[in-house]
């Protein structure tokens, strides 16, 4: 569902359950400590920086209707782009995925949450 035309509780079920399952796809990558250890340390910085502001977002999602529509259409196709990475085979694949998201998080579209 889109953030349109939904009443302000709507909007932070919605915000609320999509964060919560980015949140969850990341976790997956945060587990794999050793490999997460080969990775370019600016790699580990921008996927910190993704999981802080995506905690962010969960932590002040009581005043999400007072976002602009920007920031929650921002937060909505961060989201939607989260969702087309590829994480099957995750052990075979990290390099990729991490790749991806690093792409992902330098498009900016959580960038105006500060942490």
């Amino acid at each position: 569902p889109s953030f349109a035309r939904r009443d302000p509780i709507d909007l932070v079920a919605i915000v609320g359950s999509k964060v919560s399952a980015v949140i969850k796809r990341l976790q997956a990558i945060f587990d794999r400590k050793d490999q997460l250890l080969d990775i370019p340390h600016d790699h580990r910085l921008a996927l910190q920086r993704i999981g802080d502001r995506l905690e962010w977002i969960l932590d002040n999602i009581e005043n999400g209707s007072s976002w602009t529509r920007s920031q929650q259409q921002n937060i909505d196709w961060f989201c939607k782009e989260f969702g087309k990475v590829k994480f099957s085979g995750l052990g075979q694949n990290f390099e990729r995925v991490v790749k991806a998201l690093v792409e992902l998080e330098r498009f900016g579209y959580l960038d105006w949450i500060v942490v």
